[in-house]
């Protein structure tokens, strides 16, 4: 999740356009480079999640990064923040919480 904020956050201030220069420059600025390397963290510690539990549960319980991920959109990037919004991650939040238990 956080590579995707500093992605968000990178290309927010970036000019970026379908050419090599332009892609270069866009990667290898340094918010959206560390929003690849925080990625590949993630995609590490992934391993030792899959590694202790079962798939069935390990990979639907992401989702509760969209709960969090609306609410530091909402007070990061000032993205609006809606009411059917919020009743889509209250939903996901209590599957994940039925999934669970």
């Amino acid at each position: 999740m956080l590579g995707q904020f500093f992605l968000k956050k990178g290309i927010s201030t970036s000019s970026l356009s379908f050419n090599f220069e332009s892609i270069f420059r866009t990667i290898f600025s340094p918010v959206v480079f560390m929003g690849f390397v925080f990625y590949g963290l993630s995609s590490i510690l992934w391993l030792f999640v899959l590694q202790k539990f079962p798939v069935s549960v390990a990979y639907p319980s992401l989702a509760i990064t969209y709960v969090v991920t609306l609410f530091v959109g909402a007070f990061v990037f000032h993205e609006v923040l809606t009411v059917q919004k919020i009743i889509g991650v209250l939903l996901i939040f209590v599957g994940v919480f039925v999934l669970n238990r």
